[in-house]
């Protein structure tokens, strides 16, 4: 059963203001660790694993987004060195996807070196 997960991309984000300002910088999308396993340093090893495999392909640099609300998390990446480095990456907000009320939350970008 897996217990976490993490997505890379190397294609380009969805929000113009990354593509502008972190050209040809992967992404990590969907990270998470199932509730009951967090605190096991699973979440840690996951990202690891991931920047050394984007290492290893020739990137210096990585960048994920995160909600604003989700202090945890950003308390977790800020700790394993990614920081908010780009003014313009602060409270961005995704382009609706079709919901007629669909508010999405504000998010920023943290970039970290390889």
């Amino acid at each position: 059963m897996p217990v976490g997960a993490v997505w890379v991309s190397w294609t380009k984000a969805d929000e113009r203001e990354v593509n502008e300002h972190l050209p040809n910088v992967p992404l990590l999308y969907h990270f998470e660790v199932q509730k009951e396993m967090r605190g096991l340093r699973i979440g840690t090893r996951l990202l690891r694993y991931a920047e050394a495999t984007l290492r290893a392909a020739g990137f210096d640099r990585v960048a994920l987004g995160v909600d604003e609300w989700n202090i945890d998390a950003r308390r977790l990446y800020e700790s394993l060195g990614y920081a908010a480095s780009v003014p313009e990456l602060r409270g961005l907000r995704s382009e609706p996807t079709g919901g007629e009320h669909e508010f999405l939350d504000p998010f920023d970008i943290l970039i970290h070196e390889l």
